[in-house]
């Protein structure tokens, strides 16, 4: 069989430097590094590819006691990441003392049998062979002082950990097949608790993101792997986004501004609703960001399932009276993460709206389509002589931009413009994709010479 990477999973208490660690050998910011105990929570999974080292790493929510809100989710993704790993870096700070809760650890490595490397972090301005005698003592093999903040002794550890895994048969390909990202990045968006980790859940069949009732479960954005109908997608799941006057903690501006880098990277944006709160401004706020920003848009009405017949009817106006600015061309499509209850529907309009991104306009094909729209439409008469557009060119795409030439453009309506920008929309089937129009007046040579 294919030998495939190995995996590495990073285990440890809350702020010992594990998400530290991971970015720095992932060469990503994917995982949030803040100075509070508790910020990762969903395990984090990146590819390392660090000198002649190649792995797929494993960022874990640090173990915290059991008493926590959120305590036994986040053990159970620890546990599913020592599983997943074919072996574990248990980080401790250098500068505490071994804790109950570590012993604990200590001592489910044991029982799992799980190759373990113990990495002692924070060994800055200490005398790293006195650190590391005090640790011999856990008996878990020679342990690896560095610094993940100024990257000492990184280089080392690698080397120790892969000469470990050279004696490890890696020619099961298990768990980690579904580790690959392919096809289209799908962001999925929305307000605190609205579904989104509940529905991705769903799509992977899985509870691989920790759900709870508890506003601000999600902080990291996670990139996963799904396969719908032998068609690869991957998702992410971000934090939920407030409504900016409510946003007072640096914590949870971090998370939004993680959410808005996954707008960005992302070729289809999925804003969740839910359907049982109606849309509210924050759900507009979001719609208008992801426009602005120039994704194409696919609208998911969460939780459609639970309504009454009184509040669909409600709902209804709300899209109509709400949404007219995109409803003619952003699919809305109602579904039940919980339940699994219109996934197909979602994934034809996900699939048209990537479709729709990835059409590259030419110059003569925006040209043969004005001078289509101006024959069917001419422009309006202004002051008594007519509004001229000659040509056109792109300007732009992911939005696409069209570039009008002629005269007058100055004044063009913005009526007319909203009937160019739906004449090319219909042309190019740009589905759910924001489409924008710009004009530049010809110069006129008569001009010339006048004030």
């Amino acid at each position: 069989m294919t030998q495939r990477l190995p995996v590495i999973a990073l285990v440890g208490l809350p702020n010992v430097g594990k998400s530290t660690l991971f970015n720095f050998l992932t060469k990503t910011r994917d995982a949030l590094v803040y100075d509070e105990p508790g910020v990762t929570r969903d395990r984090q999974l990146a590819l390392m590819e660090h000198h002649e080292y190649k792995a797929w790493l494993i960022d874990t929510a640090g173990v915290v006691d059991k008493h926590e809100s959120l305590a036994t989710q986040s053990m159970a993704q620890t546990q599913l990441a020592i599983e997943e790993s074919d072996i574990v870096w248990l980080m401790m700070d250098a500068k505490n003392n071994l804790t109950s809760l570590e012993s604990s650890i200590i001592d489910q490595l044991r029982r799992s049998q799980k190759p373990t490397v113990l990495v002692i972090n924070k060994v800055d301005g200490q005398n790293e062979e006195a650190v590391v005698l005090d640790y011999y003592d856990i008996a878990m093999g020679e342990p690896q002082p560095i610094s993940a903040t100024h990257k000492r002794g990184v280089l080392s550890l690698l080397k120790h950990t892969f000469e470990r895994l050279d004696s490890i048969n890696l020619s099961v390909v298990d768990l980690m097949q579904d580790f690959e990202l392919k096809g289209p990045k799908v962001a999925v968006i929305g307000r605190p608790n609205v579904g989104k980790s509940t529905l991705i859940n769903r799509l992977l069949e899985k509870d691989r993101l920790m759900v709870s009732d508890l506003a601000g479960t999600t902080r990291d954005s996670i990139f996963l792997p799904i396969m719908y109908k032998e068609q690869d997608y991957t998702f992410i799941d971000t934090a939920g986004v407030r409504k900016r006057a409510k946003v007072r903690d640096t914590l949870e501006k971090f998370t939004i501004m993680k959410t808005l880098e996954a707008i960005e990277v992302a070729d289809v944006v999925v804003v969740l609703v839910d359907a049982t709160e109606g849309i509210n401004d924050q759900d507009l706020h979001l719609i208008g960001r992801t426009l602005r920003i120039g994704r194409p848009l696919v609208l998911a009405l969460n939780k459609y399932d639970i309504l009454s017949s009184e509040a669909r009817i409600q709902l209804e106006a709300d899209k109509d009276r709400k949404l007219g600015f995109v409803s003619h061309f952003v699919p809305m499509q109602a579904l039940s993460g919980k339940k699994g209850e219109g996934l197909a529907k979602l994934f034809h309009a996900i699939d048209e709206a990537y479709i729709a991104s990835t059409t590259v306009l030419t110059t003569s094909m925006v040209n043969r389509v004005l001078a289509q729209a101006v024959e069917d439409h001419p422009p309006p008469m202004i002051n008594g002589r007519r509004i001229k557009l000659r040509y056109a060119h792109v300007g732009g795409k992911r939005p696409p931009i069209v570039m009008i030439h002629g005269n007058q453009t100055k004044k063009v309506p913005i009526s007319y413009v909203k009937y160019l920008e739906k004449y090319f929309r219909n042309s190019f089937k740009l589905v759910s994709m924001p489409i924008k129009i710009g004009f530049k007046s010809s110069e006129n040579p008569f001009d010339k010479g006048r004030k």
